[in-house]
Parts: C-alpha cells; structure tokens; sequence
C-alpha cells in the first residue's frame, strides 16, 4: 500500500487546524512503516519526523488561489499512478484533506484511473450551494470518507446524500506527550499566587470562531469578578476590532493578546489558564480543545457541531447555549470559583485526552481503514 498525500503544507509551526492534522496523521504513518509520498510546494517547510526523501516539491512556492495547486497535484499523482505501475502491483491511495482545495485532483484521478483508492478526510462543513454539489460530486466518488464527528457524519447523510456505510467516524488527535498539565501527580490544585482568575481563548480571529463573543462573556464575568483575566492568543483580520471591543466595555486592561504562539510559548499559556472557553459557531472537531483537554484544563465550549463529542457535560467543563452571553458567564463563572469542581474537571479533561483522543490512535483507526480498502 502506498500512501498519495498532495499537501499545501505541513509546517511543523502550523496552527490551523486542517494543516497540523495533516501533519501529526503522517508523521504517525511515517513512524508506523507506511510507504507515504507526499507533494509540497517549494518553499514548505516539513518536521523532523518526515524524511525529505519522501517529498516531492512542485517548482512554485506559494499558490494563489490556493485551488491553484490542482494543477500540479493531478500530474504529479498521475506520475506515481506510472511508476507503481512499472516497479510493482501496489495498491494506491490518495488521500485528499479536504474538497475545498483538491477537488479537481480527486475527481479527474478517480475518473481517469477507477482502481486507485480514494479516501476523503472530513472536517469544516462547507455549507452553500457550491460546496453542497462539490461535495456530493467527490464524497460519493470516494472509496471511503473520514468525519471527525458523528456531527459531521449525520450533515453528509443528510445534506449531501452520502452513503452512510462509506463514512467512518474517526476523531482528531493530540499530542498528549508534550502537551501535559503543569502538575502531573495527581493534578493537584495549583496553589494560586497570582490574585486572578485566567479565561484563555486560542485560535484565529475570524468571524466564524467567535472571538468577540468571548470578550462579552468575559466582560460580563469581568463585571462581578473584577479579580479575572482574559488571554487572547492568536491573530486575524478582527484583531483591531477586538481591541476597539474591549476598550468600549472598558476590560481592556484585563485582556492580553500575545500573538500566535507556538511549542512552548503556547503550552506557557494553557498552564497560566484556569478555564478554556470557545465559543466558535462553525467547527469542525476542533484542535485547541483537545490540547487544553490534554493540558488538563476543565472547558466552556456551545452545546452545538461535534463539541459534545469532547466536553462531557459536568464531567471535564460545561456546554453552553450557543447564544447566552449569561448562560456561558454563569458557567464559567461556576468552574473558577469552585476549586474541587475544578480540580476534578482538570483530572477528567486529561483522562479523556490520553484515552480517546491521541495521535496515536487516530492514525490507528485510520490505518485500519485504509487497509480495509486494500
């Protein structure tokens, strides 16, 4: 079995969440033996743990539009179709992330060689008439679909008509080797010097994730517990917005932006929280909560997608309605002030990161898939 994996990028200093998936699922099939091949654009840098040899790199170093890189992606492919044909009868798999930037090199593969095996990773829900038909077009084609929630698989039996037998539910990982809570005996209460509580948000500042939402829950919070902090990580088109928010509810002095943050600098951050809250309205099964999870940090994330999947309610953090500033305010506010509730939170948030949710497994599951298909 040879692995096909046409990449945009791998960076080893990714954050969003399409990429270091991408990433940590084929440094895990590297370590586990598999025969991968991967395409990258010029430029890209790769991690250590995947040798330059098997990487090919096209003779453009950035694409824009990003669907550009079909053009590449679909004579490369057709190239390692010719020489698996020449050296041995091998069966291939290309594995495409997601139809939004390689539809093109799906479809045509699949159309002009029928026999190679296509698998189609799942994550962010494309919604629209556009994606809704592109999706249909290239999932159906697939030999197999991976969703990374039974949210997800429910929306492509419902909305795009995908046969239920061909999707498999299999959740994202996370590296609980070097994402790890402060206190690792037991995960004791932290003695707390500092005089605050710390509300942490990690991710990029775009509508769809909610940031602004966040800074109104902390205001409010903020209002009666003048003794909370917020921290800001990340960086996007509303990061000017969020700043002009925070001066108008006058929580400015209380709210940190940093910056993206990578390695250690990040896990700093997650060590300094006291609660992860994440109000985003359109994910797919989302990355920052299983690190804040593995970090051991108890959650406030919507009662909403695939967040049920990971936020047991009551057990490792709360769920939220979606659109109750008072409701998430209320159960933030629960979780800082109540030190046992908290600590028992932290314990579970760890437990499910280092039983469920590992790259470990991840790539497990998927490798059983595609050798089913072999």
């Amino acid at each position: 079995m040879i692995i096909l994996s046409p990449q945009l990028g791998i960076s080893p200093t990714a954050t969003t969440g399409g990429e270091t998936y991408d990433r940590e699922l084929l440094k895990q099939f590297v370590r586990l033996g598999q025969d991968v091949k991967i395409l990258l654009p010029k430029s890209k840098s790769i991690p250590v743990e995947i040798p330059e040899q098997i990487v090919d790199r096209t003779p453009i170093s950035h694409f824009v539009p990003p669907y550009t890189f079909n053009l590449l992606s679909i004579p490369w492919v057709i190239k390692q179709i010719q020489r698996s044909t020449l050296n041995a009868q091998r069966s291939l798999i290309l594995r495409i992330h997601s139809p939004e930037y390689l539809f093109f090199t799906g479809y045509l593969i699949k159309k002009l060689f029928p026999k190679i095996l296509l698998v189609v990773h799942y994550h962010l829900d494309q919604t629209g008439k556009l994606w809704t038909a592109m999706n249909k077009k290239l999932l159906n084609m697939a030999d197999a679909v991976i969703a990374d929630s039974e949210f997800l698989k429910k929306q492509l039996i419902e909305r795009v008509g995908i046969e239920q037998k061909k999707i498999h539910v299999i959740y994202c990982g996370v590296d609980v080797d070097s994402i790890k809570p402060e206190i690792n005996k037991g995960l004791a209460l932290r003695s707390k010097a500092r005089p605050y509580k710390t509300i942490l948000f990690l991710g990029r500042f775009i509508e769809r994730k909610r940031p602004d939402l966040a800074i109104e829950i902390f205001a409010k919070l903020h209002a009666k517990h003048p003794d909370t902090r917020l921290i800001m990580v990340g960086e996007g088109p509303m990061e000017e917005k969020l700043k002009t928010q925070g001066s108008k509810l006058k929580i400015l002095d209380a709210v940190e932006f940093p910056g993206s943050l990578f390695g250690k600098e990040k896990l700093k951050k997650y060590h300094e929280a006291d609660l992860f809250l994440f109000p985003s309205e359109k994910e797919g099964f989302v990355l920052v909560v299983l690190e804040a999870m593995a970090a051991g940090l108890p959650l406030v994330v919507p009662d909403s997608l695939g967040f049920p999947e990971a936020v047991e309610n009551g057990k490792n953090g709360y769920l939220a309605d979606p659109g109750n500033i008072k409701d998430w305010a209320n159960k933030a506010e629960k979780i800082l002030y109540s030190p046992i509730l908290q600590n028992s939170m932290r314990k579970y948030s760890r437990y499910l990161a280092e039983t469920k949710f590992s790259w470990k497994m991840c790539a497990g599951e998927n490798l059983k898939i595609y050798q089913s298909l072999v």
